[in-house]
């Protein structure tokens, strides 16, 4: 069985709410070397599989079939605005380490209710100095899963609130319907055409009269959080840039339905089969 780390009472808000923070999962220091460590790879010193989040995104079914792809001819040679490190943790063992250490994955498996975990994912996500608002938008919207039981934790590497970029979410939308992932150059709905009736996302919740919650944490703290809530990131303001280590956990036995529902890397999967430790990372109890 996992370790006892929340109590009863951050479970049950975590559930009402479809968020948990702040955690401490690392160290300062430990943020500060795994800021040092995105900072490696941002400026080309070590070679990682990176993208521009505003990059135009287009969606499409490969020669009329089931199968969905990205038609990927009009991206970025280089990230500028919001650079995107994409599973760091294939290359990088400082990266795979945070992922698979329990001060993390314990907290990822009392929320989901499960004893064997696989990392889905890691993201860097860094929000360029002056960088507005990221669109409004639930995670599972871009996951090629069944059903949205994981969990998101998202991990500041330096102190992060309202005016540097910080997280913002809508308590309590994880018990609503899935929307339409957006674009996020300009929040434009993606595959209306493809995921007919699943409706867009609101991207001013404050305006439409509901409540918005802000993260402000400390460099080595964590915010989790269910892959339905609607969640977004404010300006930053500040003169530095915002870096953000994410990770995704699934129980061991999802469901996963690859490019029949969201273009993906091919991990050797059939869709409709269940993920085990032979498709993604295990991570240890």
């Amino acid at each position: 069985m996992y370790e006892t780390i929340l109590s009863p009472e951050e479970i049950a808000r975590y559930d009402e709410e479809g968020f948990l923070h702040p955690i401490r999962v690392m160290s300062e220091d430990e943020a500060s070397q795994l800021r040092s460590a995105v900072e490696e790879h941002l400026s080309g010193q070590i070679s990682s599989e990176r993208y521009e989040l505003t990059d135009p995104v287009v969606i499409r079914r490969k020669d009329g079939g089931s199968v969905l792809e990205y038609d990927e001819t009009a991206n970025s040679a280089a990230p500028t605005d919001l650079p995107f490190l994409f599973n760091l943790w294939k290359s990088d063992e400082r990266f795979r380490a945070v992922g698979l250490d329990r001060r993390v994955s314990d907290v990822a498996r009392q929320l989901l209710r499960a004893d064997d975990l696989l990392l889905f994912e890691d993201n860097v996500v860094t929000k360029t100095a002056g960088y507005g608002t990221l669109s409004w938008h639930q995670d599972y919207s871009y996951w090629p899963i069944a059903e949205p039981r994981a969990v998101t934790a998202w991990i500041a590497l330096a102190d992060v609130d309202i005016d540097n970029g910080g997280m913002q979410l809508v308590p309590g939308s994880h018990r609503g319907e899935e929307r339409l992932p957006v674009w996020f150059k300009d929040s434009t709905a993606l595959m209306e055409d493809l995921r007919p009736g699943v409706p867009p996302m609101p991207q001013d919740p404050g305006a439409d009269g509901l409540p918005v919650v802000h993260y402000s944490m400390k460099a080595g703290e964590c915010g989790f959080h269910h892959p339905l809530v609607w969640h977004s990131s404010s300006p930053n303001t500040s003169a530095e840039p915002r870096h953000a280590f994410i990770l995704r956990y699934l129980p061991v036995g999802t469901i996963w339905l690859g490019n029949e529902r969201m273009p993906y890397d091919d991990i050797g999967c059939v869709p409709g089969q269940p993920l085990d430790a032979g498709h993604l990372p295990h991570v240890p109890r």
